[in-house]
């Protein structure tokens, strides 16, 4: 039977301990990928500002491009018009990625609320033990051997109900998580595999013309073309260059997932769970007296990912969305 309890109390130590490393590695981030920092809000919104702006029309794109025709055909203003419309569809896709992730952000904020509700109980309901007393700044010295007593027995039945308040919570916050990295997924997805690959051959095209000119050293004899040096000298391919190296650096962010947060999230409701078991089945005061020292630990990681979490939602409310 001890046996048994010991290898359970290891087990949910090292749960514990996981489940705490990772929400300390949550905390101390800068920049969770769909929890994004202020730095990348900034980013991803100019590019939707930036692509709101392209022109939605073949004489518009010729306007927008100055020119109507010009010897490499991936620079065409048909050609160009394609790619314009297919990034103006994506950067649509971030406003609504953008309050996904906002919402995750106060989803957290109120679950990060319940679990300091619920350590709240679960502490009183420890202070009223005999094997660990009112005197929380004691219980590391409450480590005694003997049996838990049969009127603590059911204290710690109550400890333990008390975790079943937060299933809904962890259930609600998991499902908000799971749609954000979803859209998050799509988004990155067409970044990588269409977008990015599209920009970078305009940016191929582009620097083709460039050597051409720089070899040929000529002008184009027709009035409505355009001069290789005007393409790759002239302000509009200059601006285009710029523009679509600003863009490939943008949709860049996007593509490291959401891994920090949902790899923390893996254990959460597996760690609830186990910490329910182990009050019910715990049979020496040390175990209690271990147990509240750990779950102590894991309170107080949460009050700093609920400082976390307001920061995230601050950066959210500070920026302007375009």
């Amino acid at each position: 039977m001890a046996g048994e309890s010991d290898a359970f109390d290891d087990a949910w130590a090292g749960k514990h301990q996981k489940i705490v490393e990772a929400l300390r590695e949550l905390g101390g981030r800068k920049d969770v990928p769909f929890l994004v920092a202020q730095e990348t809000l900034w980013l991803l919104d100019g590019y939707g500002l930036t692509v709101s702006m392209l022109p939605d029309t073949v004489p518009q794109t010729e306007q927008y491009l100055a020119y109507t025709y010009i010897e490499e055909p991936e620079l065409l203003p048909a050609k160009m018009l394609e790619l314009f419309k297919a990034l103006k569809e994506h950067a649509g896709g971030w406003s609504r990625v953008r309050v996904g992730s906002k919402a995750v952000a106060q989803d957290l904020i109120v679950f990060a609320d319940s679990i300091q509700t619920q350590g709240t109980e679960v502490m009183g309901y420890a202070g009223k033990t005999s094997a660990l007393g009112p005197n929380a700044e004691k219980w590391e010295l409450s480590g005694s051997p003997a049996a838990i007593e049969v009127q603590d027995k059911a204290i710690l039945l109550k400890m333990a109900s008390s975790f079943e308040a937060l299933r809904a919570p962890v259930e609600h916050f998991k499902a908000s998580l799971e749609h954000v990295y979803s859209d998050l997924a799509a988004f990155r997805d067409e970044a990588r595999f269409k977008l990015r690959p599209a920009v970078q051959e305009k940016i191929r095209a582009l620097d083709r013309l460039v050597r051409a000119y720089k070899s040929e050293q000529r002008l184009a004899d027709d009035p409505n073309s355009v001069s290789y040096g005007r393409v790759a000298a002239g302000l509009p391919g200059a601006q285009l260059k710029v523009t679509f190296h600003k863009l490939e650096a943008s949709l860049s962010i996007n593509i490291s997932g959401t891994a920090s947060i949902h790899s923390a999230w893996q254990g959460m409701d597996a760690y609830l769970e186990q910490s329910e078991q182990h009050l019910v089945s715990m049979q020496t005061q040390e175990e209690l007296a271990d147990f509240m020292i750990r779950y102590k630990i894991f309170l107080v990681q949460w009050a700093g990912i609920k400082t976390f979490a307001q920061e995230q939602l601050s950066a959210f409310d500070s920026t302007r969305q375009v």
